[in-house]
């Protein structure tokens, strides 16, 4: 094949719970026997959803799209702790949750408002985040 009508390979992953983006860059590079995949940044190994996959050429299209904005939705359970913080976790502490209020800002985005609780300590940190707090 000619090399300068290959076409760009991206491909979008719908991430299972469990696995983490490296996972699915390996399962890939296994399955199309592909020396450079990279993605678009890293899912949670918990989360679900898009991971866009680039193959060979188009890795370099990565950081065009790295600029762009990205939108990410969440399910949230309020009033329990759990000893992770995280839904994996044993819930150590329920609570009686405020009624949250849901608006939209000039952007069309929704912002919760009610009560926030902040947390100045790190439980775990992110190696690849220079130790930065989760």
């Amino acid at each position: 094949m000619d090399k300068s009508k290959e076409f760009l390979r991206i491909i979008n992953i719908d991430k299972p719970k469990g696995w983490t983006s490296f996972d699915v860059v390996r399962l890939i590079k296994r399955k199309f026997k592909e020396k450079k995949v990279g993605h678009l940044g890293t899912l949670d190994p918990m989360a679900t959803g898009v991971l866009p996959v680039f193959l060979g050429k188009a890795t370099r299209l990565i950081p065009l799209f790295n600029e762009s904005d990205k939108t990410y939705r969440a399910v949230c359970k309020f009033g329990e702790s759990t000893d992770t913080f995280d839904a994996e976790g044993s819930v150590t502490n329920t609570c009686k949750t405020q009624i949250l209020k849901f608006r939209r800002n000039k952007k069309n985005s929704q912002i919760i408002s009610g009560r926030a609780v902040t947390r100045n300590t790190c439980i775990f940190s992110d190696k690849n985040q220079r130790d930065s707090c989760l």
